[in-house]
C-alpha cells in the first residue's frame, strides 16, 4: 500500500513521463516505464478506494490507452525508419551450394556497375573481422534478401537458426523482399520460405537446368526484378 503522498506521485510521476515522451523529450523506455506506474496505480486497492473512485479509476484507464496508442505510433515510426535503411542485397546460401552463387555474381556485379545498387554475400568478410556482426549487420541493411535454397541450406545450422528467422522477420515487419531460387529439389514447406513466390518453378531447380545458359536466363530475369524493386514510384 502506498501513502496519500506515494499516491499522488505514482500519477505525478508517469504523467509527466508520458507528457516528456509527447514532447520529444524523453524515449519509448520511459514511456514504457509510465505505464507501468499506471497498471501498478490500477492494481492497487488503496488508491482506488481514494476519494476520486471510479472516476479516477477511468482516468487511469485512459491514460494506459493514451500510452499504448503512443507506443504504438513509436512502433510505426521505427518500422519506417528501419525500412528507409534497407538499401541492398543480401545473398543467403549454403557453402555447398556456393558454385550456384558464384554463377549469379555477374550478374550482380553488372547490375552494380548500371545502377549502383550493392549486394553483399559472406565473402566479403575479412580476416580479423566479427563474422556473425558482419552478417547481421548487412541483414538489417537488406532490402531484398537472395536465397539459394535447397537441401543444404535447411541443413546448416546457422542458415536454420540465425539467417532465415531474421530475413522471414525483415520481410514481416520491415518490408523487406524475399526472392528464393530452388536449388535442388527439396521440401520446403513448413519453414516459411513457402508464403514466398519463388523466382523459378520449384519442379525445375537450377541444378535440374540441363545448361548454364538456362541457369543465366534465370539469373537476368532475377537481375530485372532486383532492379524493379530499388525504382522510386516516379520511376516506375
Amino acid at each position: 500500500m502506498f501513502i496519500n503522498s506515494d499516491k499522488h506521485g505514482y500519477w505525478r510521476a508517469s504523467y509527466n513521463l508520458g507528457r516528456m515522451f509527447r514532447d520529444g523529450q524523453s524515449v519509448e523506455q520511459d514511456l514504457i516505464k509510465a505505464k507501468q506506474y499506471f497498471e501498478k496505480a490500477l492494481d492497487n486497492s488503496d488508491f482506488l478506494a481514494a476519494p476520486a473512485g471510479e472516476n479516477g479509476k477511468r482516468l487511469i484507464k485512459n491514460k494506459i490507452d493514451e500510452i499504448n496508442a503512443l507506443l504504438k505510433e513509436a512502433e510505426e515510426k521505427a518500422a519506417t525508419a528501419r525500412k528507409a535503411e534497407r538499401t541492398e542485397v543480401f545473398i543467403s546460401y549454403a557453402h555447398k551450394d556456393a558454385e550456384i552463387r558464384d554463377e549469379l555474381k555477374p550478374h550482380l556485379k553488372t547490375l552494380e556497375r548500371t545502377t549502383a545498387i550493392k549486394w553483399w554475400d559472406d565473402t566479403q568478410i575479412k580476416p580479423g573481422d566479427n563474422w556473425n556482426e558482419k552478417i547481421k549487420g548487412a541483414l538489417a541493411k537488406a532490402k531484398i534478401a537472395i536465397l539459394f535454397v535447397s537441401a543444404n541450406f535447411f541443413e546448416s545450422d546457422y542458415v536454420w537458426r540465425e539467417e532465415l528467422p531474421d530475413i522471414l522477420a525483415a520481410a514481416d515487419k520491415d518490408g523487406a523482399t524475399i526472392l528464393w531460387l530452388p536449388v535442388s529439389y527439396c521440401d520446403y514447406d513448413e519453414t516459411g520460405i513457402e508464403k514466398y513466390q519463388a523466382v523459378t518453378d520449384p519442379k525445375n531447380p537450377l541444378r535440374a537446368l540441363s545448361t548454364v545458359a538456362e541457369r543465366d536466363k534465370v539469373y537476368t530475369e532475377l537481375s530485372k526484378r532486383i532492379k524493379s524493386l530499388f525504382k522510386t514510384p516516379a520511376e516506375q
